[in-house]
């Protein structure tokens, strides 16, 4: 899917996020938006995942340049550290209950999702009994594993020991071809060796003052 921002701003409680903002995001490519706490790279992320209206500007879906008005939602999946899982779910249940929703790439089965999650011993349990490193590891999963042309991924190593995060840089790696992915990133090396260009939100502040 190819997404293209035309002049979009954000404004909340009459003051300006950022303004401005022309991009055109490309399939096969990933993007790595970058600036400090606070600087609206969430927001612009949930823009590009249609998920927050934009105050100013327009906001395209393209599949072989044709565009795409209706069900975006099914082209595009999402992690961020603050999304909840339901937590009364094993992880089995958990895996079984999104993939009703979205298919599994390269036609994986829930047992295989199992086994590349390297959490095999946990099948059975309750997430709310997993640790927050376990918790992100699945929110990665459940993004990166569903068959969409987009990944959208915000601080992806949060809570992440070494070890997840070489399994990270793996699965994303296996699977990215062909696809738009967009990482926002507070500047973590870990994260932004993922990403071919990298866009610096804080250009777009500058005529917010």
């Amino acid at each position: 899917m190819q997404i293209e921002l035309h002049n979009i701003g954000k404004q909340f409680n009459k003051k300006w996020i950022f303004r401005g903002i022309n991009l055109n995001l490309q399939p096969d490519n990933t993007y790595g938006i970058i600036g400090q706490n606070g600087s609206g790279k969430s927001t612009l992320l949930k823009i590009i995942g249609n998920i927050l209206d934009i105050s100013e500007g327009n906001v395209f879906y393209k599949i072989n340049e044709a565009e795409i008005k209706r069900n975006i939602y099914k082209n595009i999946s999402f992690a961020t550290p603050y999304h909840a899982l339901i937590e009364e779910f094993t992880l089995y249940e958990l895996l079984k209950f999104h993939f009703k929703f979205k298919d599994i790439i390269d036609n994986l089965s829930i047992d295989d999702l199992i086994v590349i999650s390297q959490l095999e011993t946990h099948k059975n349990k309750a997430i709310s009994t997993f640790s927050t490193g376990m918790k992100q590891r699945i929110k990665l999963l459940l993004a990166i594993a569903s068959q969409t042309s987009v990944i959208l991924l915000d601080e992806p190593t949060t809570n992440l020991d070494n070890n997840s995060i070489e399994w990270f840089h793996s699965l994303i790696n296996k699977y990215r071809a062909n696809r738009t992915v967009v990482i926002c990133s507070n500047n973590n090396e870990k994260e932004l060796t993922l990403c071919k260009t990298i866009i610096d939100i804080n250009e777009y502040k500058k005529s917010c003052d």
